[in-house]
């Protein structure tokens, strides 16, 4: 390696690290490192070049991260948690998801009291009124700080838009135009509007996931398909071909590549380069448009100046300029996958196809390229997507020529939709490969086998697996003797990560998943079996599905495929939303539920759901008793008659009984306390471990008689941040004073695992 791979790699190192260390003590380390080579330099000793600047852009990664991620003080967190109206321009494509729009707004103007001030903020702001791209709007509501990760494992929200510069959000019930008109002249802001006007051609005239599948190939703008549709194109890893970034690269070098003769090398370099930088600015919010817009300028800038190429330096010229222009871009996924890929390609590329007889080389190249992608991102793969896709190797080919066909039509079919409102000629080429896409990513996915679960990894297990590829890379290159000390490294430390789940194999997890205004739990005993329980749902202010955003990427970063059963406590979306998504992407065997009206719209897409999927449905109207081979035992009770006869759904609330090796816990939807006083007197609650709290603390449930009668050691409460409702109730808390109370708005996730002696142990996201 060369040293600005190191240094690059350096660099990136700083910038992942800086989350996890104070800043004070990188700046004190690199000022001790320089002291030292100072020293050395003053009695002539020496100091290695390469050395000081790995460790210089180690700490500048450090440093640059964390200050990025600092908002600036002339924005508007001056008005965190205040009722504020704001002015701004909706500076990027508005995007809707599920009855509210999203709109990334450059904020200008912050009025409070009557006061106006001047700021320069980018804010996000959720609304159920519709505007256009480039309007200039009033808004007002509170001003909140994004969300961060709700746990370990989660989406981290927060970062994702401090990266684009965005710090604070707000939801605005009733905004409107405003007098003022704010204007844009940025690069970005004339991309955004060329992109913004194709798609509103393509939404005039092809609908649905059809227009939804033409918007994301031709503007290259992320888009939100239909639940199933989106489901299964996640499932089968197809969704990548859909955003073809290296079909605008070559447009743009076959563009210059026209003056050939007319100009000179060098000034067709020079603006092949400044085109190549200048549309990166454009797509600055897509991190693999940018990087393979800055792969090809870096190539032409080596070949010019150095005479040759050496792709390795190549992507560590890319990884350090997106680093030191916006470090929270070496964050994001696309970026990552795409830089790793094109790494190993560049290493293993000859002695892989040296082992791959095919004679055509474009067929030959992708298969090469695609089975070191297979194998070298396996642990990207878990750690991002958990899971991998079996036969990208055989459909890649399909949707690649597809999708350069629909590229390679699409001036002429917006041309011809703009001028004459439709497209006869173009229309009939482009519709067969639409339902290509449409129905391919079906048949895929109903083959064996087509994705495969991976739980989330740890930093030990990327490491192992990479020193591992090292030691092949090392063979490879005929250094045996290093190649099989990397590989024995790898080897041991792998060893310790398996070491490290042998002893969880007599332990169950009972988890409460942070899922806000809302009931998400798991039982789980690692590699024999789980259980649902609830799953949280609803929008909690009207922005996002916490049962299909939290819950079910919780569940996919368990690597879990395979579930016994689910039980729904009860048909309110905050409880029963995140069991649905559960049965459309993963085996759930079968589902428990309470009797239910069937006019209950929760009610009716589960059961659509379970019966599509082939679910085994079963209403609880009696005791139920459910035992496994693992030891685990689930009580479920119905509620009283009584109860049944309300409209109130949380009357019909089931209490769920667990117990495994000697730790039990009460699972209690929304019961109210008149349902508690039933149970008890049939006999049906008795003291248990873990009391997960009713109705999220409320005063309505959790009476003095119910946690008598359980003496919980730990009350959990499933309840939502600065919820509106002011739970949990003060008197709820003081009933249960006598227990550990664990809070998932305060603790975030909660694990209790019971362990073979009987003990229980805590663990908590926060």
């Amino acid at each position: 390696m060369t040293g600005i791979v190191y240094i690059a790699a350096a660099y990136a190192a700083g910038v992942y690290i800086s989350p996890k260390i104070n800043v004070t003590i990188v700046l004190l380390f690199a000022a001790v490192y320089f002291a030292i080579c100072l020293i050395r330099r003053i009695f002539r000793r020496g100091f290695g070049i390469v050395s000081a600047l790995v460790i210089t852009a180690f700490c500048l990664g450090a440093v640059l991260s964390y200050y990025y991620g600092i908002p600036s003080m002339s924005g508007v967190g001056r008005y965190e948690n205040m009722y504020v109206t704001l002015t701004g321009r909706i500076c990027e494509i508005p995007r809707t998801d599920y009855e509210n729009n999203r709109y990334v707004v450059d904020v200008r103007y912050a009025s409070v009291d009557g006061v106006t001030s001047e700021v320069r903020d980018h804010v996000l702001i959720t609304s159920p009124v519709k505007f256009d791209y480039g309007d200039t709007v009033d808004f007002s509501g509170f001003v909140r700080e994004i969300d961060g990760k709700m746990n370990e494992n989660g989406f981290d929200l927060k970062r994702d838009y401090k990266s684009k510069g965005i710090f604070y959000r707000c939801f605005s019930a009733s905004p409107v135009k405003s007098d003022t008109e704010i204007k844009s002249y940025s690069v970005y802001s004339y991309a955004q509007t060329l992109k913004n006007s194709i798609s509103q051609i393509l939404d005039k005239y092809v609908h649905g996931d059809k227009g939804l599948l033409l918007k994301a190939i031709i503007v290259g703008e992320p888009v939100k398909f239909s639940d199933e549709f989106g489901a299964v194109l996640t499932r089968t890893g197809t969704t990548r071909f859909f955003y073809p970034a290296f079909l605008h690269v070559m447009l743009i070098i076959g563009t210059v590549g026209l003056f050939s003769g007319i100009t000179k090398r060098k000034y067709r370099d020079a603006a092949l380069v400044v085109l190549l930088v200048l549309y990166a600015m454009a797509q600055s919010s897509h991190p693999v448009f940018v990087k393979c817009c800055l792969v090809a300028a870096f190539i032409v800038i080596f070949r010019r100046r150095l005479g040759y190429i050496w792709f390795p330096d190549v992507l560590g010229a890319v990884v350090l300029a997106v680093g030191i222009s916006n470090p929270l871009m070496l964050y994001k996924a696309g970026f990552v996958m795409s830089i790793a890929a094109s790494f190993l390609i560049s290493l293993f590329y000859k002695p892989v196809s040296r082992r791959i007889n095919v004679k055509n080389k474009y067929v030959k190249r992708m298969i090469v390229s695609a089975s070191i992608c297979s194998v070298g991102l396996l642990p990207l793969y878990a750690l991002y997507f958990n899971g991998i896709t079996t036969y990208h190797i055989l459909y890649s080919f399909i949707f690649l020529a597809a999708t350069l066909a629909i590229f390679a039509l699409s001036p002429i079919l917006i041309a011809s939709l703009a001028l004459f409102g439709r497209a006869p000629v173009i229309g009939e080429i482009i519709t067969p490969m639409l339902w290509i896409y449409m129905k391919l990513p079906y048949l895929i996915d109903a083959l064996p086998f087509s994705h495969i679960a991976l739980p989330t990894v740890g930093a030990l297990t990327i490491i192992s697996f990479y020193a591992a590829v090292y030691g092949v890379y090392l063979i490879c290159k005929e250094k045996r003797y290093n190649g099989f000390l990397a590989i024995c490294a790898a080897v041991s430390m792998f060893s310790i990560v398996i070491a490290g789940e042998v002893p969880r194999l007599s332990q169950a997890d009972f988890t409460f998943v942070n899922v806000g205004q809302g009931d998400g739990a798991i039982l789980r005993l690692p590699y024999r079996g789980t259980v649902l329980i609830d799953g949280g749902g609803g929008n909690e202010f009207n922005e996002y599905d916490p049962g299909e955003s939290v819950y079910l990427p919780y569940l996919n970063s368990l690597g879990l495929s395979d579930i016994d059963c689910a039980i729904v406590t009860h048909c309110h979306s905050d409880h029963a939303q995140g069991i649905t998504a559960a049965i459309k992407n993963m085996r759930v065997h079968h589902l428990y539920l309470p009797e239910t009206p069937v006019d209950n719209e929760i009610y009716r897409d589960l059961i659509i759901a379970a019966r599509k999927y082939g679910t085994e449905i079963h209403t609880v109207t009696k005791p139920v008793s459910l035992k496994f081979k693992s030891g685990l035992k689930i009580a479920i009770y119905p509620p009283g008659e009584n109860s049944l006869l309300g409209e109130d759904e949380n009357d019909k609330s089931l209490l769920v009984r667990a117990a495994y090796n000697g730790v039990s816990c009460y699972y209690t939807g929304d019961m109210p306390k008149a349902e508690e006083y039933g149970l008890i007197s049939s006999g049906f609650v008795g003291p248990a471990d873990i009391l997960k709290v009713a109705h999220h603390g409320s005063d309505t449930s959790t009476s003095e008689m119910f946690a008598d009668a359980v003496r919980p050691e730990y009350s959990v409460i499933s309840v939502g941040a600065d919820n509106g409702y002011g739970l949990p109730s003060e008197a709820v808390l003081d009933r249960l004073s006598g227990s550990d109370i664990l809070r998932t708005d305060k603790n975030g996730d909660i694990t209790l695992t019971a362990l073979k002696n009987g003990g229980l142990k805590v663990k908590t996201y926060k």
